[in-house]
């Protein structure tokens, strides 16, 4: 029986071919850490630019930065210590979620500036 490598498997000990101790969240966080890595080894960084073509990926690192950023703010996070450490090691930093504020059309943006008084 051929068993695939695992991110998870590897760090926690833990064999992924049993059902005992993992759980899907943990297997698809795991699944997402490799395609980080395989883009650091590729690209040399972990700075995933906002118009990369695996979009998941993006969202997914962004969130993960978010909840170190909440862990070194002693805030709930739901991130555990090793998937902390691991991402550290890969050079991911924690950084706050800024919302971006909803896109307003041309014709709002004109009729705005339109009906301001300057004098």
């Amino acid at each position: 029986k051929q068993q695939s490598f695992h991110v998870f498997s590897y760090i926690t000990g833990n064999d992924l071919s049993s059902d005992e101790g993992i759980n899907q969240s943990s297997l698809l966080w795991s699944c997402y850490c490799e395609r980080l890595m395989l883009f650091e080894a590729r690209m040399g960084h972990t700075d995933i630019p906002i118009n990369y073509v695996d979009k998941p990926l993006f969202l997914w690192l962004r969130m993960q930065q978010h909840a170190m950023h909440l862990f070194s703010m002693n805030k709930p996070s739901g991130i555990s210590s090793i998937q902390l450490k691991l991402l550290l090691a890969l050079g991911v930093r924690g950084s706050e979620l800024k919302l971006m504020p909803p896109r307003l059309s041309s014709r709002v943006l004109s009729a705005s500036v339109s009906q301001t008084n300057i004098f």
